[in-house]
């Protein structure tokens, strides 16, 4: 198998574990809140599954951290793909295709007077 064919089914991989934790942190997250807006429309005690909760903040804490570390196992990936002597090599969104940060500062963006 050719170096690069290897760096894009890296790639794929690491973009399909990315994937699964986001996915995790979203699911456990909608969990979260529908169980919270449950107990409140059923009027109950908010010490009625108080211990749920707090395990569900704990694995969300728990996801966070493991997106992090999936974040981080990029810059290790490209460290590898340099030494086994692949180039430039780009899979997926990047930062390039992200919209730009924003710079705290206001501007006006169009000029609609009949506002």
């Amino acid at each position: 198998m050719k170096r690069t064919e290897l760096v894009l089914r890296g790639a794929e991989q690491l973009r399909a574990t990315e994937n699964m934790i986001a996915s995790g942190i979203c699911e456990t997250a909608n969990l979260m809140s529908m169980l919270e807006r449950m107990r409140m429309d059923s009027k109950l005690s908010a010490v009625i599954g108080q211990e749920a909760m707090t395990e569900l903040a704990q694995t969300l804490t728990i996801l966070a951290g493991a997106r992090a570390s999936i974040i981080r196992v990029h810059g290790h990936l490209d460290d590898v793909k340099t030494r086994i002597g692949c180039g430039t090599f780009m899979s997926g969104q990047t930062e390039e295709k992200l919209p730009p940060k924003p710079t705290g500062q206001l501007h006006v963006v169009g000029d609609n007077k009949a506002a």
